[in-house]
């Protein structure tokens, strides 16, 4: 039997590029069969959060837009959106069998899965350089 002790490294690879190929597939997804809007920023409200003692704030940003034909949606972002303030205008891609779908159009998701993928390789990396070992022997030693 061989342990192998950089196996953390490799479930490390493993879920990092479950997250790519997620935030890949979400990219491409609403590129392909989303549509294009443009929303007004309603409201930005930032919360304060406290975490063991540690503060940091969440942010809901709510914007309303128009579906191509013409319903008005509204719809709340956590934590997306974070350079917008009230008034502004944003860009949005939907789904036309549900409004209520939506994202931003930025370049943001793509960046994820880059981010994902580079540490899926560097997971990979650390697990290749770890050599097997052997498994230390069971039972009484055998004599020579």
């Amino acid at each position: 039997m061989r342990i192998f002790p950089g196996s953390i490294f490799l479930l490390a690879a493993l879920a990092f590029g479950a997250g790519a190929v997620h935030f890949f597939q979400q990219f491409v997804d609403y590129r392909l069969n989303g549509l294009p809007s443009v929303g007004t920023v309603l409201r930005v409200t930032v919360y304060p959060v406290h975490n063991g003692g540690k503060s940091s704030y969440t942010r809901y940003t709510d914007v309303q837009f128009a579906t191509a034909e013409g319903t008005l949606i509204k719809h709340s972002f956590h934590d997306e959106l974070s350079g917008a303030k009230e008034g502004d205008q944003v860009d949005l891609l939907y789904k036309p069998e549900n409004p209520q779908d939506v994202v931003s159009a930025s370049w943001l998701t793509l960046f994820f899965g880059l981010m994902m993928t580079l540490g899926a390789l560097a997971g990979l990396l650390a697990f290749s350089s770890f050599t097997p070992m052997k498994a230390p022997p069971q039972g009484p030693p055998v004599e020579p």
